[in-house]
């Protein structure tokens, strides 16, 4: 059995919900942020010519190494892959590192995902917090600079249907793994300031 922390059931995933309720922003975080002077990365990963899938995230866990346990792992609006024994019946799952290294040594592939890394020092209640992170039909990945979902988040990963992989918000270390997992993926932010430009 994978090594689960909590479980969580309730009504169903609504993407609706999602866009009448967005999150608020960290603002505590982004000043934080601000004064240490540390930069927030966006990547995503899409095209390769070696991969299988652009959503297989096991690659991304093996690089991330011991980092992993310092994170409580919380996955939403997940579509492709299977649950977690005992979540099966859950809006979301929550993993420990371990259950999170469990969970993709098969190289599962997630079609649809958000998975929101929280500090371990998070309690349950912001671990839980009444938010609807999610990616099918999500907008804002698209223009500006993309900021995780769940307010607690340190960072988030997401699985755009089964055809690239983002990272959201992280720091520069965290980044580094990710480009030590997918060399070929590239700077979100640059690509939406491009896209951005093209509109005009």
């Amino acid at each position: 059995m994978l090594g689960v922390l909590q479980r969580r059931t309730g009504c169903p995933f609504s993407p609706l919900l999602a866009s009448r309720s967005p999150v608020p922003a960290d603002h505590h975080r982004s000043v934080a942020d601000s004064l240490t002077g540390l930069r927030r990365v966006n990547l995503i990963f899409e095209k390769a010519p070696h991969v299988r899938w652009y959503s297989d995230l096991k690659p991304f866990v093996t690089a991330l190494a011991s980092r992993l346990d310092e994170f409580v792992w919380r996955f939403d609006a997940v579509e492709g892959a299977f649950p977690p024994q005992g979540q099966e019946d859950d809006d979301f799952w929550i993993l420990s590192g371990n259950a999170f290294a469990d969970l993709v040594e098969d190289h599962p592939q997630f079609t649809w995902a958000v998975v929101s890394a929280l500090a371990k020092h998070c309690s349950g209640d912001e671990i839980n917090a009444l938010c609807v992170p999610y990616a099918d039909g999500n907008p804002t990945f698209w223009t500006g600079s993309p900021r995780p979902q769940h307010p607690f988040a340190e960072f988030e990963i997401v699985c755009w249907d089964g055809s690239a992989t983002l990272l959201i918000g992280a720091d520069e270390s965290i980044a580094a793994a990710f480009q030590t997992a997918y060399p070929e993926a590239i700077d979100l932010d640059r690509e939406n300031e491009d896209r951005d430009r093209t509109k005009r």
